[in-house]
């Protein structure tokens, strides 16, 4: 696997274009360009990014990581944060469907969380 992009991002609402964008771009430049998965990355990698900059630092600003990796048969995108984790109660709470999007975007996600930061996993057929 190989990793195409690693960038730190502080966690706002001006990083989730940001992020779609540059994540784009890298996978432009290593030959990635079929549209739906395009897309699918572009939806999913919003909603994890959007879930970052609205939960995970509720007492003031903090940072996000983005990562893309690849190989032959997946792309690999992660976005982690050191923020409250996922089972701090939000009092910005969104729809509720950030989650079931990327589930239905990406081949398997796996979240990770604990008082120390959130970690998403998201995988998607090449």
């Amino acid at each position: 696997m190989s990793t195409i992009l690693r960038q730190r991002l502080p966690a706002t609402v001006h990083a989730v274009p940001e992020a779609r964008h540059t994540a784009l771009a890298a996978l432009r430049g290593a030959g990635f360009d079929r549209q739906p998965l395009l897309d699918d990355v572009a939806l999913a990698l919003s909603e994890a990014v959007g879930n970052v900059a609205r939960h995970a630092y509720p007492e003031g600003p903090g940072q996000l990581e983005l990562e893309v990796r690849t190989d032959a048969q997946d792309v690999v995108v992660i976005v982690s944060d050191e923020g409250v984790g996922a089972r701090e109660p939000s009092d910005r709470p969104g729809l509720g469907l950030g989650l079931q999007l990327i589930k239905a975007k990406t081949r398997s996600w796996v979240l990770e969380s604990d008082g120390s930061g959130t970690r998403v996993t998201m995988r998607f057929a090449c």
